[in-house]
């Protein structure tokens, strides 16, 4: 996979187990190249994520986070495709066991409704889409740290939306060296790429590799 920013003529081969920080040192270029990534706008200051047999990236297999705090894990991308693997499951395994289910179902409101001094009338269970809907599934985030949070979140999107890659935005200034580590580390052992954004120089790590563009936009790497 490779990083190019046109603007800049930066190109980089991102590779695995590695982390890229990108610190961008001029508020105004930082934020043409987060809004411009984000909107996919065709502009030179933007970040293109490319295949090695040079097609690029499609949106949807990569993610840029401005603020951590956003991250939901009952986002409606990541739960939408969550039930849809929840419905193709029961279709496969249990499908005898939910038409068992919605008979029951029915002949308990059969029964409910003869006792009503009212006549009312109801839909049947037509889709096992209606079952999963009734049970308001959802994923547990309340009591989760920031870090359990993001990792939580790198691992779904891994294992359900199969994104590639992650970028973050100033993710240094709320989480601590060792918390940084423990992110890498289930960010490596899942395969997505991870990539931040910075406005600040920050002590480099053994997985990390430095780009800094400063206020003239020169390049320096380490």
């Amino acid at each position: 996979m490779k990083l190019v920013i046109k603007s800049f003529n930066l190109l980089v081969e991102l590779e695995e187990n590695i982390v890229d920080i990108f610190v961008i040192e001029n508020p105004r270029v930082m934020t043409d190249v987060i809004l411009n990534t984000i909107n996919n706008a065709k502009s030179d200051s933007k970040i293109l994520l490319i295949e090695n047999d040079g097609q690029d990236i499609p949106s949807a297999k990569y993610e840029l986070i401005t603020s951590p705090f956003i991250i939901s894990l009952n986002s409606k991308k990541i739960l939408g495709s969550a039930l849809k693997d929840i419905e193709a499951s029961i279709c496969e395994n249990y499908f005898d066991k939910f038409q068992e289910i919605n008979t029951d179902i029915l002949n308990l409101l059969d029964q409910a409704i003869l006792d009503l001094p009212y006549d009312i009338s109801f839909d049947c269970i037509k889709d096992i889409k209606d079952v999963i809907k009734i049970c308001d599934i959802t994923f547990e985030e309340k009591q989760l740290s920031l870090l359990e949070k993001i990792t939580d979140y790198i691992k779904l999107e891994s294992k359900i939306l199969k994104l590639k890659c992650i970028i973050f935005v100033n993710l240094h200034d709320f989480l601590d060296d060792d918390e940084i580590m423990l992110l890498y580390k289930e960010a490596f052992y899942q395969k997505v790429q991870l990539i931040m954004i910075e406005s600040h120089e920050i002590t480099k790590k053994l997985c990390e590799r430095i780009h800094v563009i400063d206020q003239s936009q020169c390049i320096i790497e380490y």
